[in-house]
C-alpha cells in the first residue's frame, strides 16, 4: 500500500510525518506531508528541480484564496501553520515502493540541505 511505503520511510526523521497521521483509517487521492518547521522558501523547486512534482493543496488557506477576498474571515491560526508545512507528494495508482523510498530521500535531503545552508 502506498501509503504504508510512505510511513516506513518517514519514520526515519520523527520531525516528518503524514497528514492524517498513523492512527487515522481512512481512505485518501492525495499525500500530503507535513514537518515541524515551516517548509523553507524555494522548497518545493528544489524538489522539482531534482525531479520531483509536489503541490500545495491549500495554498495559503482558503480564506486567502483571491475568490473569498471580498468575505470576512476569523484568524485561522491552525490552517495557516498547516499551509506553511504541509506538501502533496506523488501519489497514484502503481507508484512502487522503491520510487517512495527515493521520493522520500529527495524531500529529507532537501529539508536537510535548507536547514543547514
Amino acid at each position: 500500500m502506498i501509503v504504508d511505503a510512505y510511513r516506513e520511510n518517514f519514520r526515519v526523521d520523527n520531525r516528518t510525518r503524514l497528514i492524517p497521521g498513523d492512527s487515522d483509517d481512512h481512505v485518501s487521492s492525495t499525500m500530503i506531508m507535513t514537518t515541524d518547521e515551516m517548509l523553507p522558501d524555494g522548497f518545493d523547486q528544489r524538489l522539482l528541480d531534482a525531479g520531483l512534482g509536489t503541490r500545495r493543496w491549500w495554498g495559503g488557506g482558503v480564506h486567502r484564496q483571491v475568490a473569498y477576498r471580498r468575505f470576512s474571515a476569523d484568524l485561522l491560526p491552525v490552517t495557516e501553520w498547516l499551509a506553511e508545512r504541509s506538501i502533496g507528494l506523488p501519489c497514484y495508482d502503481g507508484l512502487r515502493r522503491d520510487e517512495i523510498a527515493t521520493i522520500c530521500d529527495r524531500v529529507a535531503e532537501t529539508l536537510h540541505a535548507q536547514r543547514i545552508g
